[in-house]
């Protein structure tokens, strides 16, 4: 056979590179990583102050072994520090402090020694709530952990970071959920995002409503809960700009599937209902599965039926609309039955409660406008 020559040049034998042991070893550290990941799920859903209680440093670890009066002298001082810090406006430093004195009492430990060189695993960590050996030791902590909370949940505020501050909050409504200020913060972190809707305002308006009941003579907290609640009305009222012809386009947003099923009640079942209930059972829309035509014609008013803050809204809206159409409906029929009462019986009531209401809003509005307007009027520092 004749042998082939080829030229050297051009015939360049290709091999296959090992791979670079640098790129091998990112992958590997990748894989690793996510495995470590997948075995601490629970610790990385902890707030930041409950994750970094197990970072602390030797001294924290050591004072938590001592007596009651030695951990309560020295969880003071890391407190003391950390209200030094943030009055100087060291929130940074300040909140560190704070999960070091709460740390004293409050912590999370880890079951396996090695772990700093093996990894967290969520198997070996507990939660431990120091309570005390006594029902006055019990108090104590009870009220340093809660003025812990308080105060982180205001640096976190004021280092626009309100998803810590709501953990915050809600640490300390655990330990006291009868407490205004908690209330009044988490209210406060509801709003702080950029990206705050009518749902955050709600919970927000709910939080202050809340705090108002159980600080009654609190001025301050009663004009940022009528300030928040007239909020909440005027957003309330675009919301029916916006949504509210949706419910005046009655048949044309029905399915013949939606025509035929609304009718197979039986004979009995309509005589059993009230002329209203019936009109309303007729006339309310399935938001949660909206037919083609719905989204056809919710595109074309801008509306987003696949939004669950939409449908929310939606159902909202359309439960008041029959709620109210029910009540007129009730009304009606009342009247013709009752005699009609002469206004003027009722006109020097309504002078006397118009006055008082007029009244009580000026009070509010001159007490608070002495008032500080930032979160500093609720320190516990």
């Amino acid at each position: 056979m004749a042998e082939v020559e080829t030229d050297d040049e051009s015939f360049v034998e290709t091999e296959k590179k090992p791979a670079d042991l640098g790129t091998i070893l990112s992958e590997a550290s990748k894989i690793k990583s996510a495995q470590m990941n997948e075995l601490r799920r629970v610790y990385t859903s902890w707030p930041l102050f409950v994750q970094h209680s197990l970072l602390q440093p030797p001294e924290v670890v050591e004072i938590r072994q001592s007596k009651f009066e030695v951990k309560m002298s020295q969880a003071t001082v890391w407190k003391d520090a950390a209200t030094h810090a943030f009055k100087q406006g060291m929130l940074e430093p300040a909140v560190s402090e704070y999960i070091k004195s709460l740390s004293v009492f409050r912590y999370v430990h880890n079951k396996n020694e090695e772990w700093r060189k093996k990894g967290l695993c969520d198997a070996d960590l507990v939660q431990i709530n120091d309570s005390g050996n006594s029902r006055h030791e019990s108090e104590l902590i009870h009220t340093f952990v809660l003025t812990c909370y308080l105060n982180l949940a205001l640096c976190y505020l004021k280092l626009q970071e309100p998803e810590q501050a709501m953990f915050a909050c809600n640490f300390a409504l655990e330990v006291d959920p009868k407490n205004a200020k908690a209330l009044f913060r988490r209210a406060q972190a509801r709003l702080l995002p950029a990206g705050a809707g009518v749902l955050d305002l709600e919970l927000a308006v709910k939080d202050l409503s809340q705090a108002a009941k159980l600080e009654p003579t609190d001025m301050f907290i009663r004009r940022e809960y009528i300030r928040r609640k007239a909020e909440l009305g005027k957003q309330r009222q675009k919301d029916k700009a916006s949504f509210g012809d949706m419910f005046e386009r009655g048949e044309a947003l029905y399915t013949q599937e939606q025509r035929n099923t609304s009718g197979n009640t039986t004979k009995e079942d309509r005589s059993n209902q009230l002329p209203n209930q019936q009109a309303d059972r007729s006339s309310a829309f399935d938001f949660m599965r909206p037919s083609k035509d719905m989204l056809k014609s919710a595109k074309e008013f801008g509306i987003d039926l696949t939004d669950s803050r939409v449908i929310e809204e939606l159902n909202r809206l359309q439960n008041q609309r029959l709620g109210e159409s029910t009540a007129d409906s009730n009304l009606g029929h009342k009247t013709n039955a009752v005699n009609e009462e002469p206004l003027w019986r009722y006109s020097h009531l309504a002078v006397l409660v118009l006055g008082a209401m007029l009244l009580l809003f000026l009070v509010l509005y001159f007490t608070s406008t002495s008032m500080e307007s930032s979160l500093d009027y609720y320190d516990d520092l």
